[in-house]
């Protein structure tokens, strides 16, 4: 690894996070400590739904969040709802979640009290199926409410798991709680990318989910990503985004190289994909590698 100041310095030794607004601030901070310089990107804006029939928790025996936004916008329309600033929630009512982040964001929300149903912070992934496979354990919940954001009033996300519930005789409500929506970065970043393209440099860049890369090359166009992600790193926060991402890179005839975790080296003619877990520690340690 470089260090500031060395030749590499400016294609190592900078990242690119793109992870919704704040949800980069800590991981930010660490790897400035580092001496890394961030450039903290959203390609995701995120924003709350009106509070109008918001389903209830008390109506369900579960409540899923796909994410911790889910959590966040969702108790902050309960709370709209009835007019409160924190809201109670019923003791019989479990909570889902599927990985560390929307788990720790329940825990944040709403306490130590609340049963929550979760992979182990050692599980090897974080995902619907790690979440199935809890949920599979025991007496499965007769009504299940699936809060997510998207279009519609459903939303959309973690359709597998829904899907699996109602397979199995649960009566699942899908709830979408906040829209998602590709943000428009300004002239000066798609000119900053351009420059780097130019100059052979190639920052680290941390891809949190597929929406937000569909947002990137919504933005910035496959060719263009591709060229600048050739001779760099993507870190992803699971399989499926590497997938996408590779599959982006085969479409303009661009090789892949796949790691698990860091110790991956950049390849002049191959865009090295990295998959972590995706919490901060794990991805701090793959950006630094």
């Amino acid at each position: 690894m470089t260090r500031p100041g060395d030749a590499a310095a400016a294609t190592e030794w900078s990242a690119v996070l793109t992870r919704p607004a704040g949800q980069s601030a800590e991981l930010a901070a660490r790897l400035r400590a580092l001496g890394w310089r961030v450039h903290d990107w959203p390609a995701l804006l995120l924003t709350g739904l009106p509070a109008i029939d918001v389903p209830q928790p008390g109506a369900f025996d579960l409540v899923i969040f796909v994410s911790g936004n889910a959590a966040r916008f969702y108790l902050e329309q309960l709370a709209t709802a009835r007019g409160t600033l924190r809201v109670g929630w019923p003791a019989d009512v479990a909570v889902g979640a599927v990985g560390p982040s929307s788990a720790g964001a329940v825990r944040r929300l709403l306490g130590d009290t609340v049963e929550l149903l979760a992979p182990a912070p050692d599980a090897p992934v974080f995902d619907s199926e790690a979440l199935w496979a809890v949920l599979s354990r025991g007496p499965l919940p007769r009504e299940v409410l699936i809060v997510r954001g998207g279009e519609g009033r459903e939303g959309h996300g973690r359709p597998w798991l829904a899907g699996r519930l109602a397979d199995a005789g649960v009566r699942v409500t899908l709830y979408a709680a906040y829209r998602r929506a590709p943000a428009r970065w300004p002239a000066y970043r798609l000119r900053q990318l351009r420059a780097w393209r130019a100059a052979g440099r190639h920052p680290v860049w941390h891809v949190s989910s597929r929406e937000g890369l569909a947002a990137i090359l919504q933005q910035v166009g496959p060719a263009d990503a591709v060229a600048g992600w050739t001779g760099g790193r993507v870190v992803v926060g699971h399989p499926r985004i590497a997938d996408a991402v590779a599959a982006v890179a085969h479409s303009c005839g661009v090789a892949t190289r796949r790691y698990e975790g860091p110790g991956a080296a950049p390849e002049s003619s191959a865009v090295v994909i990295q998959t972590t877990l995706p919490h901060d520690d794990a991805v701090l340690a793959t950006i630094v590698n």
